[in-house]
């Protein structure tokens, strides 16, 4: 890969979300906690390791870590781009996402490069699909429509059950 390659990592997540929470009584950092805990996030170490041995010779920048002009000069000089998401789909990487749409040369090529060892180009279809994901899994929506199917099917199977003879 030629020196003009560069590797973007950030992380959304906080130091607190390195360990199970204890009794907290705040349900939004439960919520936050339990998203950090699906997205299985990698370590930035990880992340470095992965994109060295994907992209020999690339320059790897922790977003988190330079200020946003410095990153956005980067972004404009940069022959190929590679996202580096720490998860599956890029939690938190929305901002960077833009940064890298309005700040790239047209002509370089953005990949994706996720904890999962996953390469891909970002296409149009690819961010869409990246959004629709995004969306389900900040919401939890199929959770939450699942446990309350399992919520209201509860009363008719037992009566069902009562009514059988069973108990």
């Amino acid at each position: 890969m030629s020196s003009n390659t560069i590797g973007l990592y950030a992380s959304p997540w906080g130091a607190e979300f390195t360990i199970p929470p204890r009794r907290s009584r705040n349900p939004l950092y439960l919520v936050r906690w339990a998203q950090w805990f699906k997205a299985n996030p990698r370590s930035a170490d990880y992340m470095r390791q992965l994109f060295a041995e994907r992209h020999p010779g690339g320059e790897f920048i922790d977003a988190n870590a330079v200020d946003a002009e410095t990153l956005a000069a980067r972004i404009g000089a940069a022959g190929e781009i590679v996202l580096l998401y720490p998860d599956a789909i890029g939690l938190g990487f929305g901002g960077i996402e833009k940064l890298v749409r309005r700040g790239s040369d047209p002509m370089a090529g953005v990949h994706v490069l996720n904890g999962r060892r996953r390469e891909f180009v970002f296409s149009y279809n690819a961010r869409r699909s990246l959004l629709k994901r995004r969306f389900l899994e900040r919401t939890m929506l199929p959770e939450l429509l699942t446990g309350l199917l399992m919520l209201m099917a509860t009363p008719v199977l037992l009566t069902l059950d009562l009514l059988k003879g069973k108990k």
